[in-house]
């Protein structure tokens, strides 16, 4: 696409008045582009390109509100066909309640204790044997990194039952 000169200028101005993210935000990710540890580089759009950039673009798409964060999840989820391509429960009577990944088994505490490990997302789903998908892993972090406290209490809690448990057959 060529740009006339007003519009160029136009768009030099802008990226000249471009500030750095502040605040609160949200923000819509496709798995595929996805990393707990980095959701604001704009790796996924240098590499495959953007809605509104081509590829060797960094850009994060973010929403001030809510509200249009939930509007670009559901066009994404329509994109797809409306299916959702990982979803977390939680099911009292599967893992004791605690969230999982559906139609799996595998709960997200599971996955936060190999990553706590050392493990990587790609390891974890070799230790799994493929059952999983890398998107799954990278959901059920993402879970974790959003309820750390809870669910490292909850490992922690494991870790002193078992210790319990190692006194009393240690005798």
């Amino acid at each position: 696409m060529k740009l006339g000169r007003g519009a160029r200028t136009q768009l030099t101005n802008l990226i000249g008045e471009a500030t750095g993210l502040r605040g609160d935000f949200f923000r819509s990710v496709a798995f595929r582009y996805f990393h707990p540890d980095d959701v604001i580089s704009g790796e996924g759009t240098w590499l495959a390109g953007g809605r509104f950039v081509p590829v060797g673009v960094r850009a994060v798409y973010a929403s001030l509100e809510e509200e249009t964060a939930l509007r670009e999840v559901t066009a994404r989820k329509l994109a797809l066909g409306g299916r959702k391509q990982v979803e977390l429960r939680e099911r009292p009577g599967i893992r004791g309640g605690r969230p999982s990944i559906a139609g799996t088994g595998v709960s997200v505490r599971r996955i936060a204790q190999w990553h706590n490990m050392g493990q990587t997302p790609e390891e974890i789903v070799r230790t799994l044997g493929g059952h999983l998908s890398l998107a799954q892993v990278h959901a059920a972090l993402a879970y974790y990194y959003a309820n750390q406290g809870e669910i490292g209490a909850d490992l922690e809690e494991e870790v002193r039952a078992t210790e319990a448990l190692e006194r009393q057959h240690a005798r």
